[in-house]
């Protein structure tokens, strides 16, 4: 039996004092507890997307799914859950949803009225929708691997990249590689562009689509770290965060990798985070890191170094996802969801974090 704590966002209230972070007296990181679980079986939440500003859903592990709002309060979503791990939720229109899971599950909902459909593309049953990417009102791509490897155990990874034109009904296979893993696609400024994290046992390498997903080609990019996502930060620089060789439980293991447009090489931040990173997002003033074993890293912009922010839970702190201009929700493991403000400042822009979803 599971046992959980959920609390409203008032009840439980903790108070960081980031020494050095800011120069005026609001020098403090506010963490308010929305839910929390007791031990390492809770069920993980492993995305956050937002469908308006009061509106969040949070899919997880065992196919949990619920409704967040800003007041803190978690609400199951009822669907036909046949237990499998949701693993990324995306809104194409206005109205439909879909839902990419394991075991090569796709949960599809046509618009409000409609029943939610299961779709299970034929070949897949061994494989996880690791990620969905949504091109336009009808396409979208989704890609991923071998369930093993979405877990931690070693087997061919298998990535693919599947493609659908009609609102998610069918899919058809349009890349593939034995021995990599498909991460994370990612569309770029470019219309039609899009830009694929993958990661094999000598390194990562960052492959290019440039007519919506139908070809992928190499690019330059590409490290012996394990790249896991992809971000573009103001600058315009492609943004790369993961561990370093695959090492996700060893201390010390993250990376963030800040790629140029014109140079091959990895240009690295001026100072690494401690541990596996699983999430980055940015305002105008600050840099948000979130890792494992329930830390956080945040720097400001005018800053060189990173500061540590501890959790109350031990487990890893999977996505970030904007609420208000200066605080965002955190969620992961034990059924972990958390909104974190960071410091007022007079000088500071009133820009939500930036975190793609």
């Amino acid at each position: 039996m599971r046992f959980k704590l959920c609390l409203p966002l008032g009840r439980i209230f903790l108070l960081f004092l980031l020494s050095g972070v800011i120069s005026n007296s609001s020098s403090a990181q506010t963490i308010q507890v929305v839910c929390q679980g007791k031990g390492g079986q809770d069920s993980s939440f492993y995305d956050i997307f937002q469908f308006s500003d009061n509106k969040y859903w949070i899919g997880g592990e065992y196919g949990i799914l619920k409704q967040l709002n800003n007041e803190g309060n978690l609400t199951s979503v009822v669907y036909p859950n046949l237990g499998v791990s949701i693993l990324k939720i995306a809104q194409q229109g206005e109205e439909s949803i879909l839902m990419a899971g394991d075991k090569g599950t796709l949960y599809r909902k046509k618009d409000k009225l409609s029943a939610w459909e299961i779709i299970q593309p034929a070949g897949y049953k061994n494989k996880c929708f690791y990620d969905l990417t949504i091109v336009n009102d009808s396409i979208a791509l989704m890609c991923g691997g071998k369930s093993k490897i979405a877990y931690g155990k070693k087997s061919i990874p298998g990535g693919f990249i599947l493609k659908t034109e009609d609102k998610g009904v069918t899919w058809k296979k349009v890349f593939g590689r034995t021995v990599r893993m498909f991460w994370r696609i990612k569309p770029m400024k470019i219309k039609g562009e899009f830009y694929l994290v993958s990661y094999a046992p000598w390194g990562s390498r960052i492959f290019k689509s440039s007519d919506n997903g139908d070809s992928w080609k190499k690019t330059e990019f590409k490290s012996n770290n394990l790249w896991y996502d992809l971000k573009v930060n103001p600058s315009g620089n492609l943004i790369c965060h993961g561990g370093k060789n695959g090492q996700i439980y060893q201390k010390g293991s993250g990376c963030i990798d800040n790629l140029s447009d014109n140079k091959s090489k990895n240009q690295l931040l001026k100072q690494q985070p401690l541990n596996w990173v699983w999430d980055y997002g940015f305002t105008d003033d600050w840099e948000v890191i979130t890792s494992m074993r329930g830390q956080m890293n945040i720097k400001n912009q005018a800053d060189e170094n990173w500061k540590l922010i501890s959790l109350p839970t031990g487990g890893n702190l999977y996505k970030i996802c904007p609420n208000t201009p200066n605080s965002f929700w955190v969620i992961g493991s034990q059924q972990g969801v958390y909104r974190v403000s960071l410091p007022d400042s007079e000088t500071t822009k009133k820009t939500s974090p930036k975190s793609e979803q």
